[in-house]
């Protein structure tokens, strides 16, 4: 029991210091604010409406540089994005890091939402009392410089898919060109087979028409030299008669 009661006081002793902490800095940062709005009065001080833990997470939420950018960042990077990145409460990477009481980074948005309606821990369940929020910059520059990694990796990958794509088209296009230039001589050398198949057959029918005209000038010479023979024996027979 003594060790138990020990522990729960431990703890409550250790909650209190990381209240008061957390509400030392909000009281700081409230006495900057007000300082820089005194020194510009061209800068007025944003209205809060609300009270209480609505109040203070509305003024939190309105706070900060602002979110990244996820722009040009792969789904599928960010999809495997680090665990740390996450915001426990919408389990997708944050854009706007923030610490909150309770010591956890949230993105601002969500962890704003639940301190309008709650003033507990979403993890832990614990009274959080400071509702205030702090720019986590270690982890906001680590999610910024991932992103610029993912950005030109993407570019990179980007640029190298292009070039392969350009390779491609300029083989498949030199590919092309030399089909055509293999139909192109293929044609032409079926062409001139052709031309010279015709002049081939022609020159054969030539050949077989001046042999027929031979042949038939061979009969003819030889029926006139039959005539003439039998034309002499007659002659002479007649003169012997």
């Amino acid at each position: 029991m003594r060790s138990i009661w020990l522990s729960t006081m431990l703890r409550s002793a250790s909650t209190a210091a990381r209240i008061s902490w957390m509400r030392r800095i909000s009281s700081a940062t409230a006495r900057s604010r007000a300082s820089s709005a005194a020194a510009s009065p061209d800068r007025m001080p944003m209205p809060v409406d609300g009270a209480g833990a609505g109040g203070a997470a509305a003024a939190a939420e309105a706070d900060g540089p602002g979110p990244l950018s996820f722009a040009e960042v792969p789904t599928a990077a960010l999809d495997a994005a680090p665990e740390y990145f996450v915001c426990p409460l919408t389990l997708e990477p944050m854009s706007d890091p923030v610490v909150a009481a309770d010591g956890r980074s949230y993105d601002r948005r969500s962890i704003a939402d639940w301190l309008r309606e709650h003033s507990t821990s979403p993890i832990t369940n614990e009274p959080m009392a400071d509702t205030s929020l702090r720019v986590n910059w270690s982890l906001r520059q680590m999610i910024a410089d991932w992103c610029d990694a993912k950005r030109a990796e993407a570019l990179a990958a980007a640029r190298a898919e292009a070039a392969r794509r350009r390779a491609e088209e300029a083989a498949a296009a030199e590919a092309a060109a030399e089909a055509e230039a293999i139909r192109a001589v293929a044609e032409a050398t079926a062409a001139e087979e052709r031309a010279a198949a015709q002049a081939a057959a022609r020159a054969a029918a030539e050949i077989e028409e001046m042999a027929r005209i031979d042949a038939a000038a061979k009969r003819v010479q030889a029926i006139v030299r039959g005539r003439l023979a039998r034309s002499a024996v007659a002659k002479l027979r007649a003169r012997v008669a």
